[in-house]
């Protein structure tokens, strides 16, 4: 077994799993592995034998917007994405961000407008939500029909009361504050992963003011920082190993469905 990452959390996860890990697929590590865990890492080309867990085309749904949105729709999980701005404020993205980085605030057909003009490459447009909490759901198969769950609700900190909160920026401070699980957030986490056809991630899930609920990302290498996610996936990730060393045929059954997605 050995874990194919894409950041520093992968080897974390590695050592919680005590197995070796890699950055590339081409690395002779993976030649003789027979399980193999990708951290974020949708690199294709391995040419050995094995069974992954989280595939490249999983990972690659979660990544890229356009395919996001696509498999998101089709398997009826809300999510604020829309392929045209039909209203505003919404927010461009470019086919691939992170961390706020590749996103553009939209204020008005003037703003489209200048985009365009500048032919900045925009492959899909985010509806505004009024967020009213927002939350960081880490969900891991334990077998083909159970999933085990731990949350954390994002909390503001250190913010004045004359400044406005900006989300996603480095000058304001958030917390992960742990919570009880809440089953409506459960369950779309996890219609959210098996859409993507996902066997772990760290999902991003938002209530707005009318209590709807929204996906906002698939994060298919999570941050592992803190002890009680560090807990979390590596007692899950080693329950589902075992599933699948046990059931070999179920899983692989399994693993060719979610090729098929």
């Amino acid at each position: 077994m050995i874990v194919l990452t894409s950041n520093e959390s992968g080897e974390k996860l590695a050592s919680l799993l005590d197995c070796n890990y890699t950055y590339g697929s081409s690395d002779s590590l993976l030649k003789n592995e027979d399980i193999i865990i990708r951290f974020g890492n949708s690199t294709k080309e391995i040419n050995t034998m094995h069974i992954e867990i989280n595939n490249a085309f999983a990972i690659e749904v979660a990544k890229n917007r356009k395919l996001f949105y696509y498999y998101m729709k089709k398997n009826r999980v809300r999510t604020p994405y829309c392929l045209n701005a039909d209203s505003f404020p919404i927010y461009a993205y470019k086919n691939y961000s992170e961390g706020g980085n590749g996103i553009i605030l939209l204020m008005s057909r003037h703003d489209l407008k200048i985009i365009k003009e500048r032919k900045v490459k925009v492959s899909i447009f985010s509806r505004y939500i009024p967020i009213a909490r927002e939350f960081r759901v880490h969900i891991s198969k334990l077998s083909n029909k159970e999933f085990n769950y731990l949350t954390y609700e994002k909390i503001p900190r250190d913010i004045k009361h004359d400044t406005f909160i900006i989300r996603n920026s480095a000058i304001n401070r958030y917390e992960f504050k742990k919570i009880n699980n809440i089953p409506e957030i459960n369950e779309m986490a996890k219609k959210a992963l098996l859409a993507c056809g996902l066997d772990f991630a760290g999902i991003d899930i938002a209530i707005d003011d009318d209590n709807i609920i929204w996906v906002l990302d698939v994060n298919t290498a999570p941050g592992i920082v803190k002890s009680d996610t560090q807990n979390f996936y590596k007692e899950s990730l080693r329950t589902y190993i075992d599933f699948i060393i046990k059931n070999d045929y179920i899983f692989n059954e399994m693993y060719f469905n979610q090729k098929e997605v």
